[in-house]
């Protein structure tokens, strides 16, 4: 029964980790376009897009180092690190929607 639990908790960290990794990567994407609006951008706007991109690179570089953190954690430690984790991808991810929401569709 322990080695099944913690068969199944390999397999949800693992899981999880991939998720995260490629929500990261996704992130990354959003800012290399918007570094690339930001250029079009004049003044205020390119000031204020380069100040959002820096913190969306804070907010991602907090998440892939909570990210790391999994890679180590013990069958007792993952539920914490797991948290850890969802709670910076959500700032990422609500810091991300807010910055998108400045620039029209395209």
């Amino acid at each position: 029964a322990v080695s099944a639990a913690k068969d199944y908790t390999i397999q949800q960290k693992d899981a999880f980790q991939r998720k995260i990794h490629s929500e990261l990567e996704e992130v990354q994407t959003r800012i290399v376009q918007l570094r690339e609006q930001a250029k079009h951008a004049s003044g205020e706007a390119r000031t204020d897009t380069l100040k959002a991109i820096g913190e969306l690179e804070n907010k991602k570089a907090l998440a892939e180092k909570r990210l790391q953190a999994i890679h180590s954690a013990t069958a007792s430690s993952w539920e914490q690190a797991k948290m850890k984790t969802a709670v910076a991808m959500d700032d990422l991810r609500d810091s991300l929607t807010r910055t998108l929401s400045r620039f029209p569709s395209r």
